[in-house]
């Protein structure tokens, strides 16, 4: 009786006339539009530079972290110096020197 009760339960709402075919077809519309809408201001953001994690982590940056910081720099693309490439390339499974 537990699994059929359970189903009819579930169904419930549409046996009632509270939930339509056509009423979830428009939530299903009106939440991809949300996604896809979230989507495109996600990535209209424009991106941050590498010392932001620092900046929004620290209120003064621990001296241990200084040499990290450095290493950001150094690996940070687009600010028109020629950079070094990652020491770490991902293959697969895992980051590989």
């Amino acid at each position: 009786m537990g699994a059929r009760a359970n189903r009819s339960a579930a169904n419930l709402p549409r046996r009632k006339g509270f939930w339509t075919k056509d009423r979830e077809d428009a939530l299903l519309k009106q939440c991809a539009a949300e996604v896809e809408q979230a989507v495109a201001a996600y990535l209209a953001t424009p991106a941050q530079q590498n010392d932001s994690m620092f900046d929004h982590l620290y209120a003064a940056l621990p001296f241990a972290m200084q040499s990290q910081l450095e290493e950001a720099r150094r690996f940070a693309p687009g600010d028109g110096r020629e950079r070094q490439s990652a020491p770490y390339h991902h293959r697969g499974g895992g980051w590989l020197n």
